[in-house]
């Protein structure tokens, strides 16, 4: 009488044979499958995660009380800067926890887009509309020249640039 071979098959001299990435347990006579290690995964890069102006745990950017994530972009999962809308100092803008204010919006006046520049505690509209800039100077055409030609003028402007305010109390910009 040949031993027991559960999940195998017997051969003519009796021995049990167990199908492939099988064994036999001699203990209770079945063939068991063998075990396979597992494959290591590889490890994953780790996200780059900007938090500025809060906390990173667990992947995600928590503000400070009052402060909101601004993602640098449309991917929120990327983390941001953490900002706040209607401060004191900062009219038009959005205050970050360090205390920068960003005009980094644009506004619409008379059909014509602008940028923002900061003066005096406000995101104020700069003086040349974003189509009238050509390498980062204001181009009019307005004026005209003595042969009754129209002659460009230029005038320096840094559109976006968040501006500190001068310590003498003149308004940036002004001349």
């Amino acid at each position: 009488m040949s031993a027991p071979c559960i999940g195998g098959t017997n051969d003519a001299g009796g021995q049990c044979l167990c199908p492939a990435n099988a064994h036999l347990d001699d203990a209770s006579g079945s063939c068991l499958v063998n075990a396979v290690p597992a494959v290591p995964q590889a490890p994953q890069p780790a996200a780059n995660i900007v938090c500025e102006g809060g906390q990173l745990s667990g992947g995600t950017c928590s503000c400070p009380a009052g402060f909101r994530l601004k993602p640098p972009g449309d991917n929120i999962a990327a983390g941001g800067s953490c900002v706040r809308t209607h401060a004191e100092n900062c009219l038009g803008g959005e205050l970050t926890v360090s205390g920068t204010c960003l005009c980094d919006r644009h506004v619409i006046m008379s059909g014509e887009e602008y940028a923002l520049d900061y003066v005096n505690g406000k995101c104020v509209p700069q003086r040349c509309s974003i189509a009238a800039l050509k390498e980062g100077k204001c181009v009019s055409t307005a004026a005209k020249s003595t042969n009754g030609e129209s002659e460009e003028k230029t005038k320096s402007t840094s559109p976006g640039v968040v501006a500190e305010e001068p310590s003498n109390g003149a308004i940036a910009g002004m001349a």
